[in-house]
């Protein structure tokens, strides 16, 4: 669905040349090496764990400290909220630290309210529409759709009900109004911050012309294949801001005052300035964003790793389907869904902007395994 989007579909509506459409094949091809190279390398002895604590007992403190924490870091200091663009403008190093907190915090909490529901199916469906409310306060979009591919993913795994085709199906139809709408959102000044408030003025005034009309900027798919196809013509190669980035990243800009700025930052100084001296930045689609990190070697290396961890974290995740719900299930899913949101931002041109995240996500994963669970056999 992603490579449909953000490769193929928009060439249907603007022009291409013959070198975009072979990196595309190539992509492809890269891909599927390293997904069914996963799948026929060995796979090492894996260990069945059991949860120190009983988190059953828990649900309703947890439910409050969530709600504290909500208040706290979404209102209150708004590590999500306020003005878009300002949130990535290094006008604060303070708010960026303040995220780094904030992600561990948040992912532990989510494997705590996972963790009180997944023996009682009307609890669940509570706590995940809880969850969902929330995070519609948040002026980053894709806070709202990790949630609820989180929230109906772990529903599916541990048996609360199945996906049926035509739900897909309605999902896809419905996504481009949906994320048009959250953009829309985002961008406009309301009088109240009250999310019930907003999305009623939201429902009184907007048209579906307004929507169709905002579409092509809601679901990004078309300014990313642009700036994809003018990153490829310029050779525009910049390996410093892409994943090698990742080894200074941790260096303060007052330290490193012309440390190499992210790739969707200087994609944005490069072809839209004034999204980059407002703060913001620009992605370049799937292929974009591995050419700029060393060009078609890039787009092969990149998707080779991406196939095979595809098929890695699929392969763990099936094999541990037939287990009974318990807290160490809902930390296998936990475990996918974070490469699963990774390849959200990958689609999108985020790879190499997030790769640290996708990293950072998986120690405080694997730190939860460390602290809460005890081996029982291999």
């Amino acid at each position: 669905m992603g490579v449909i989007s953000f490769v193929y579909l928009p060439i249907f509506f603007y022009p291409t040349n013959i070198y975009y459409v072979l990196l595309s094949v190539l992509l492809l091809i890269s891909f599927s090496i390293g997904y069914f190279s996963g799948f026929l390398t060995k796979t090492k002895k894996y260990y069945i764990y059991t949860s120190i604590f009983d988190y059953s007992k828990l649900r309703w403190p947890v439910i409050l400290a969530y709600l504290i924490y909500t208040y706290i870091f979404i209102f209150i200091i708004g590590t999500e909220t306020g003005a878009y663009a300002d949130e990535f403008a290094n006008k604060s190093q303070l708010s960026l630290y303040l995220q780094l907190i904030e992600k561990p915090i948040r992912l532990v909490f989510l494997f705590l309210l996972s963790s009180i529901v997944y023996n009682n199916k009307r609890f669940y469906f509570l706590v995940a529409l809880l969850y969902l409310i929330i995070s519609l306060s948040s002026n980053t979009r894709l806070d709202f759709v990790f949630s609820v591919i989180y929230w109906v993913g772990y529903g599916a795994y541990l048996g609360f009900f199945r996906i049926r085709l035509i739900y897909v199906l309605a999902s896809l139809i419905l996504f481009p109004f949906l994320a048009t709408i959250l953009l829309i959102k985002r961008v406009m000044k309301f009088e109240s911050t009250n999310i019930f408030d907003i999305f009623l003025y939201l429902y009184e005034t907007l048209t579906l012309g307004d929507i169709i009309e905002g579409m092509s900027d809601g679901v990004e798919f078309f300014q990313s294949y642009l700036i994809g196809l003018s990153v490829i013509d310029d050779n525009f190669i910049h390996p410093f801001s892409g994943i090698i980035r990742i080894f200074f990243l941790w260096i303060p800009r007052t330290l490193w005052e012309d440390k190499p700025e992210s790739i969707s930052r200087i994609i944005a100084k490069e072809y839209v300035p004034e999204a980059y001296y407002a703060g913001g930045g620009q992605t370049a689609g799937p292929i974009g964003d591995a050419f700029i990190n060393a060009g078609v070697l890039g787009v092969i290396i990149f998707w080779i790793l991406v196939g095979f961890y595809s098929s890695r974290s699929y392969s763990f995740l099936k094999r541990n389907c037939y287990l009974p719900s318990s807290p160490y299930k809902v930390y296998i899913w936990l475990i996918y869904f974070n490469f699963l949101s990774y390849l959200v931002y990958v689609m999108r041109g985020f790879g190499s902007d997030f790769f640290w995240g996708f990293l950072f996500q998986l120690l405080v994963i694997k730190t939860i395994l460390l602290i809460g669970f005890k081996r029982v056999n291999s």
